[in-house]
């Protein structure tokens, strides 16, 4: 998870640019299912300001 916060704050901040939040939420979702993405994909959002 400690990635997930990661990537939430550098899609908030717009650090890459290019990289959009779709994109990360796409890739969570190519490494992931079930509970473990549906948790990972709700901090991501929290912490992107998506949710």
């Amino acid at each position: 998870m400690q990635n997930v916060v990661l990537m939430g704050r550098i899609a908030c901040d717009g650090l890459i640019p290019d990289v959009s939040i779709d994109h990360c939420e796409r890739s969570l979702s190519d490494l992931m299912d079930g509970d473990l993405l549906t948790k990972n994909l709700k901090l991501f959002r929290r912490l992107s300001r998506r949710e």
